[in-house]
């Protein structure tokens, strides 16, 4: 559960202002999602040409993106819209605000269900996905993973 525990200790470093704590908690985050094997160097190796953090159109697999309906690639497309996704300058990408406030909220839910506050727990989940309807499934993706590892 250390994924869990350095995003909650963010979100409660964002609630109280403390730039040196949400410093401290992103650094606990990217080394649980190392130790997961999500971040780092690669860990397997199959050959093919790494297109991570490369944009899919200019990617191989640049016809099929452009093939997408509007609707889906619209992130991608304008990436200014604030989506779930901001291009970096080397054509990478970061989680947008509303994507970190949709997993601070998702978080929120968590705790609410251990105090046995489902409807508090419903809202908040509604409203994460508001913000970003991928955030709740990657909590649960996390919070499966960190089980998975401790097995």
């Amino acid at each position: 559960m250390a994924l869990m525990a350095a995003r909650r200790a963010k979100r409660d470093g964002l609630r109280r202002n403390d730039s040196d704590a949400i410093a401290a908690a992103r650094a606990a985050v990217d080394v649980a999602k190392c130790g997961l094997g999500e971040r780092g160097p690669v860990w397997w190796d199959d050959g093919a040409p790494d297109y991570n953090r490369h944009l899919a159109r200019n990617s191989p697999y640049a016809a099929w993106f452009a093939a997408l309906p509007a609707s889906a690639g619209e992130a991608a497309r304008n990436p200014e819209r604030g989506d779930a996704f901001n291009l970096l300058p080397d054509g990478g990408t970061t989680m947008s605000d509303k994507h970190e406030q949709a997993l601070d909220l998702t978080e929120e839910a968590l705790e609410k269900l251990k105090q046995g506050d489902q409807a508090a727990a419903d809202a908040l989940v509604e409203q994460a996905k508001s913000l970003d309807k991928t955030a709740p499934e990657e909590v649960l993706h996390d919070l499966e993973e960190d089980a998975s590892n401790h097995d």
